[in-house]
């Protein structure tokens, strides 16, 4: 048997990401460069 939990957290964090990205193009161009600046 298969465990599939991780599997189900790493896709679940994914889509978190996914949505916020796509309800907010703008917002998520501007996490971008403000990590790029602190990196």
């Amino acid at each position: 048997m298969v465990d599939l939990a991780a599997l189900d957290d790493f896709l679940t964090g994914w889509w978190r990401i996914a949505a916020r990205a796509v309800a907010d193009p703008d917002d998520w161009q501007r996490m971008h460069a403000e990590a790029s600046r602190q990196a």
